[in-house]
């Protein structure tokens, strides 16, 4: 690497330090043009200094090991996964999960989202993302960890999401207790919630599903 090469690294190195991603756009300030700015982190890459989170967004490996060294590596993840498919919050089976609802615990983070279904897989782990009609995009809470803002859902929400996601294949109640789910750790609060969301959707379906909840809670 030239001289010049040797520079404009370094500079771009101490640019990403203390960022918890980025983009080429983000490093324009910086000099060099976009071409170049790919091909050095390609060799950055290569050379583990900088982690490709999704195409066009990356981090530093500097950064990560900060946070993992300061035990905050699950609130980063969790930021990371609601920041790469915008605007997204976590739910589903990792919201479920935490919560003991479900009878296997899950290796990726999922997440609902405005946009399409999409994943994205990267070192950090599996991030998985579920459309859902902007009517239906709300329940979840922005809140500040690790000072990493995340979006979270409640588990009554997550419930729904997932639920509503596969209400075409529950079609009686033998389909929605092959499940399998832990209704035990429900709290009632959490079905009375879950029943106003049901109520907000409208159709006859989720209603249906929602009955099933409160029979086998009882």
């Amino acid at each position: 690497m030239k001289k010049d090469e040797k520079t404009y690294a370094n500079i771009v190195r101490s640019a990403v330090a203390n960022l918890p991603f980025f983009s080429i756009e983000d490093l324009s300030s910086v000099g060099a043009d976009k071409k170049y700015t790919k091909i050095l982190l390609y060799r950055l890459g290569k050379a583990g200094e900088i982690l490709r989170l999704k195409k066009g967004m990356y981090v530093s490996r500097k950064y990560l090991d900060r946070v993992e060294k300061e035990n905050k590596i699950n609130s980063y993840m969790e930021f990371v996964a609601v920041n790469l498919y915008d605007p997204a919050y976590l739910s589903l089976e990792y919201v479920l999960a935490e919560y003991g609802i479900l009878t296997e615990n899950t290796q990726a983070f999922t997440l609902v989202s405005k946009n399409k279904t999409n994943k994205f897989a990267n070192s950090l782990g599996l991030f998985n993302y579920k459309h859902m009609k902007g009517s239906l995009f709300f329940g979840f809470k922005i809140t500040k960890k690790d000072n990493f803002l995340i979006s979270k859902t409640t588990v009554a929400k997550a419930l729904f999401d997932f639920l509503y996601l596969r209400k075409k294949t529950i079609l009686d109640k033998s389909a929605f207790l092959a499940l399998r789910l832990n209704t035990e750790n429900l709290k009632k609060e959490d079905l009375v919630e879950l029943r106003k969301y049901a109520e907000m959707e409208g159709s006859k379906k989720m209603k249906e599903i929602t009955n099933y909840l409160w029979e086998k809670k009882k």
